[in-house]
């Protein structure tokens, strides 16, 4: 379920997370965490070069 349609659902949990995050000056080691993904730009889908680096962040990491 996208994030814009339980928002109601999550904003407490997210408030709690931010506000701890900011008291103690540190980011859970989780929210850190991304994931490069390649993306096809086009020819050979075998050759390395025709693919470009997508960093695939987290959604509340973004906050």
């Amino acid at each position: 379920m996208p994030v814009k349609e339980c928002k109601e659902q999550l904003l407490d949990s997210i408030w709690d997370m931010v506000t701890s995050s900011l008291k103690e000056g540190r980011v859970p080691l989780e929210l850190k965490r991304d994931n490069i993904t390649p993306i096809f730009k086009g020819g050979k889908a075998t050759g390395p070069l025709n693919h470009r680096p997508a960093l695939l962040t987290k959604v509340v990491g973004k906050i």
